[in-house]
């Protein structure tokens, strides 16, 4: 005679089966406007980049829309992950914590260096701050926490993924900052660092102010953190739109440095996007596992 198990293994696999879900989550709206929105704003930049056009005096306040387009497509990528009302928390944050870092490194040089904001950065508060750059900072780094979460997906079980998460994001915005840096000294003449000739220097942008957008990354980011999580998640497969986001702000200054000649600064720029979204692609379409539940057991 068999022995009889002391549990129904039909009984088991029933047990084990996951709730079908009743309800897939779909972006909003508006996220998807200020994608195509930044798409186009982007093409027009760049082509005008591309082509050497210099925009007239009287129409520089139209420079300021790119930048602006770019921290709303950034937050629209976020808010298909997150409720609105988190990705305009995480906005809010950012934009007050960077502008307040900003205006004391044009007053002081803390924590980037000593940098001087020329005319074609206007409109300048107090002839100093300059009022799109925290518009940047959004932009660059929601876009950059998003697309190092999508990088990390494959290990989302880990112990350790909110660090690596947080540490990822500081790598990638500090990336983008090399290419920024050469486009806005040497492309478009934004600004002017004041250092010495014994100081190691990136186009004459400081190591310091490298290591301040590492630390000023890993600050903000992780102050926001509660903003970025959702409390109510749905079933949805990784969107590339945070790394696409990402990678189209950092190819716009590649365009720019290739144009003038910085070789240097292009082939890092575009070396980097490369990876980076290659890495994103990879992390989108080849998720952790879901944890399995251990089997129940019956006396």
């Amino acid at each position: 005679m068999a022995e009889r198990l002391p549990y129904d293994p039909r009984q088991m696999l029933r047990s084990q089966r996951l709730p079908r879900p009743t309800k897939t989550a779909w972006p909003p709206a508006w996220s998807k406007v200020s994608f195509w929105l930044f798409l186009g704003g982007w093409l027009a930049a760049s082509g005008l980049v591309a082509l050497g056009f210099q925009t007239p005096e009287r129409w520089r306040w139209m420079e300021l829309i790119f930048p602006w387009l770019a921290a709303l497509a950034a937050l629209g990528a976020l808010a298909q992950r997150v409720p609105t009302q988190n990705a305009v928390g995480v906005g809010f944050i950012v934009l007050v914590l960077t502008s307040g870092v900003v205006a004391c490194d044009v007053t002081t040089g803390i924590p980037f260096g000593v940098i001087h904001y020329t005319e074609r950065a206007e409109p300048l508060l107090f002839d100093r701050f300059p009022v799109w750059v925290p518009f940047w900072w959004v932009a660059i780094l929601v876009s950059s926490r998003e697309t190092a979460r999508l990088i990390l997906q494959p290990r989302r079980h880990h112990r350790a993924y909110g660090l690596w998460i947080l540490g990822g994001a500081a790598l990638l915005a500090v990336l983008t900052d090399l290419s920024w840096e050469s486009y806005g000294v040497r492309v478009r003449s934004l600004w002017l660092w004041h250092t010495s000739e014994r100081m190691v220097c990136w186009y004459s942008a400081p190591w310091v102010n490298f290591l301040g957008w590492a630390v000023v990354a890993l600050v903000t980011l992780g102050f926001a953190m509660p903003w970025f999580i959702n409390k109510h998640p749905r079933p949805a497969a990784p969107r590339l739109a945070p790394a696409l986001v990402w990678a189209l702000i950092n190819l716009h200054y590649t365009i720019g440095n290739a144009t003038r000649g910085l070789w240097l600064a292009a082939g890092v720029g575009l070396a980097a996007v490369g990876l980076v979204f290659g890495f994103a692609w990879h992390g989108a379409k080849h998720p952790a596992p879901l944890p399995v539940a251990p089997l129940p057991m019956k006396a």
